[in-house]
Formats: C-alpha cells, structure tokens, sequence
C-alpha cells in the first residue's frame, strides 16, 4: 500500500495495491468543515428468513447504529508563509452479529499539518497523524461467544508522522526529501477477562471457550525515507523532456 499525504508518499508494499491519499492543507483563508451522519437500525429491511430460524439463528447480522462526525479547520499563521490544517473525526459503529453477539468498532482519527514556504523556491511540511481503532466483539463465534476487544498500541491510535522538504533550482529542478515513520500494531484481548487474570477453560460438552482465552499484541512498526528529483528541459534535442530520479 502506497499512501500520498500532502503530496509526498508514506509507502509500504501490501499486495501490489497502491492507494493515493493526499489530505487537505490551510490557506491564507479560514476554513472551516463540519460533518454528522447518523444511521439506525430502522433505516434497513429484515431478511431473517424461516430457514434461518429452522437451524436455531436467533438473527441475522444487522445494523444497530451508525453514526459518523468530525470537523476540520484551517487557518493561515503567516500570510503566504505558514499555514495549519488539522481535523478530528469519530466513526461509531455498533452492529449485531447472527449468534446475537454485539460486534461494536469505533474509529477516531486525528490529524495535523504544519506547511512552511518561507522563501518562494522552497516549501516544508510537517504532518502527523493518529488513527485509533477499537473493537468490541472482533472474531466472536458460537465457541468464541464474546470475541476480543481489539485496540491499538498506543492511546492515541496507530500513529503516523511524516516530514517534507521540495525545493526548485531555477526553472527546471526539483530536489524533494521525505522521512515517515508509523507503527500499526494492534492488540487483542478476550471480552471475558480483559483483566487477563483468569485461566482459559473449554467446556467440552458445549465446545465453548469460557472463563478467558488467548492474548494477542502484534507490533509493526514502518520507517521510510526518500530523496527524489525531477529535472524539465523543453529544449533537449528539440523535445520535452523530464527526468525523474
């Protein structure tokens, strides 16, 4: 997965898919942005069927609610100089699983930028952002009835933090350096004993996991670092040209 904020790449390799997100920045005018949505369970149909009831499903998967807002704000620091851009945003997602289970998610993400273009040749960029992901619920199962509560390992989220530097050599150069740094790693602990102080039991006749279960925490922490460059010549041989290195 290849990820664009700002215009300068936070990379990492995942499948050969590439994704291009460049967020917004301040200007020398205030903005201001809002948001809410909100979806109930009364805004979708039932396919419980008689088949389904037939075998014992108390339900099916179904939406309980979901509710979506946030704002974002930029503001100029120094005109044409030094600008901030940052935002906040919520995504609370509670939904029921067919065992009747809760399968609750909620998002929050922050972000901040700091843009500096202090002589007109030269433009600097400070990014950072935290995305938290918690979840209640995650691979809840007829044996597994409760699931795991899945959170990040760090308070504010996975945490991504990136700095830039473009500078432009007369009318045909352009040298950039980039260094990101973000952890993604995540932990998982049993609904039933988040206080991990509990041995793990199965019952055997019913085939369910009781008392506690397994403790997961996977870290994955993603350093990267780049110097590009990009030279135009209109003239060369009587073509355009650019090259990139």
């Amino acid at each position: 997965v290849s990820v664009s904020v700002g215009g300068a790449d936070v990379s990492s390799q995942t499948g050969g898919v590439n994704i291009n997100m460049v967020t917004r920045r301040g200007g020398n005018k205030v903005s201001l942005g809002a948001r809410f949505f909100d979806t109930d369970s009364k805004f979708q149909a039932d396919n419980m069927s008689d088949a389904l009831r037939e075998q014992g499903f108390p339900g099916v998967n179904r939406v309980n609610t979901i509710k979506d807002y946030g704002f974002n704000l930029g503001i100029p620091l120094v005109k044409d100089r030094a600008w901030f851009w940052g935002s906040y945003g919520i995504q609370d997602i509670k939904t029921i699983l067919v065992n009747g289970s809760n399968d609750d998610t909620l998002l929050v993400n922050y972000a901040a930028k700091l843009n500096l273009q202090i002589i007109p040749q030269n433009r600097f960029e400070a990014f950072i952002h935290a995305g938290k992901k918690e979840k209640w619920g995650r691979n809840a199962s007829v044996t597994f009835p409760r699931g795991y509560h899945q959170m990040g390992r760090y308070h504010f989220g996975t945490p991504i933090v990136k700095f830039q530097d473009e500078h432009m050599f007369g009318d045909g150069f352009l040298l950039s350096a980039q260094y990101s740094w973000t952890n993604a790693g995540f932990q998982m602990i049993p609904m039933i004993d988040e206080s991990l102080s509990r041995m793990r039991q199965l019952n055997v006749a019913t085939g369910v996991n009781e008392n506690s279960f397994n403790y997961n925490i996977y870290d994955r922490p993603t350093k990267n670092a780049n110097v590009r460059g990009t030279y135009f010549n209109d003239g060369l041989f009587g073509m355009s040209h650019e090259i990139k290195f």
